[in-house]
């Protein structure tokens, strides 16, 4: 297996030459396909068993806060609700293959966390969802910014 460094150092020529040589919305495509395959991988560590207490989104966005807000680091400032969009602001890349890295990697990576978030999602309320990433720490913002755009009547309930 790769060190870190190496591992982060390949993820941004990759992602250099893709950018370099695909459309931008297949690039993108191909990371949120890599973040579905993450989640599948990861689900157990980020989500954990959702408890049958979980009945509707609301209970659901409050126990993510609780189990993201036990994560070390101080990695999670929680997620926001602005009508039927979710923020979600992280501090700490949790990306293990690029938060080695030294310098900046293409924000077009950061889609595969766009995935991770809209099959997390998806599986949980059963509708689609549109993920966007805002900002990224590893193409040299502060923090990650994500915004999950849930169906706008998701929360009438």
């Amino acid at each position: 297996m790769l060190i870190p460094e190496k591992r982060a150092e390949f993820a941004k020529e990759l992602m250099n030459t893709l950018d370099n040589k695909l459309d931008p919305v297949f690039v993108e495509l191909i990371m949120q396909t890599r973040g579905h395959s993450c989640y599948d991988k990861h689900k157990q560590g980020m989500l954990g068993v959702v408890p049958d207490t979980v009945k509707n989104i609301h209970q659901f966005i409050d126990y993510l806060d609780k189990r993201w807000g036990s994560f070390p680091d101080g990695i999670v400032d929680g997620l926001k609700r602005e009508g039927n969009v979710l923020t979600r602001r992280i501090s700490k890349c949790h990306c293990e293959y690029v938060n080695a890295s030294k310098d900046p990697i293409p924000k077009n990576y950061c889609n595969c966390s766009a995935g991770f978030y809209q099959s997390m999602f998806e599986e949980y309320i059963k509708k689609p969802v549109n993920v966007e990433i805002v900002t990224s720490i590893v193409s040299g913002g502060e923090k990650c910014e994500i915004k999950i755009t849930l169906p706008p009547n998701l929360f009438e309930k």
